[in-house]
């Protein structure tokens, strides 16, 4: 949802979607480009019929930061109960930067890691699972 781009806003995701001739077209929700449209929690609402899938990034509000999950300004605890409330079954795709240098490629996975934990602890107890220890 990044708006000076084509699809950046959600009435041309809905066009698009009216221009297929088939109905076997989901919509990916990117959560920092969400973010940065001003009002993640609307945007999600609004594709909540359409989406597939999430690609979970964070961000600090101002840029594409593709952060991983919990070290930006998203409110994921809130997002996931969203998800939740919308019914959403679709696959969550961790996005994160990829980096040139080695150390810090290294340190990035380490990160992806630990968000990857954040999220599916933050989901299952959203979930009402308890995580295994």
């Amino acid at each position: 949802m990044s708006p000076p781009l084509f699809s950046g806003r959600v009435r041309d995701l809905f066009w698009v979607r009216g221009a297929l001739e088939t109905t076997e077209a989901g919509i990916c929700l990117d959560t920092g480009h969400a973010q940065l449209s001003g009002d993640l929690r609307t945007v999600a609402h609004k594709l909540s019929g359409h989406l597939w899938m999430m690609h979970a990034t964070d961000n600090h509000g101002k840029g594409d930061d593709h952060l991983p999950p919990g070290e930006g300004r998203i409110d994921w605890p809130r997002l996931l109960r969203q998800m939740v409330r919308i019914g959403f079954h679709g696959a969550i795709i961790l996005q994160v930067a990829g980096q040139a240098d080695q150390h810090a490629t290294l340190d990035g996975a380490r990160r992806a890691r630990r968000a990857r934990r954040f999220l599916r602890d933050l989901s299952q107890r959203v979930n009402g699972l308890h995580s295994p220890q």
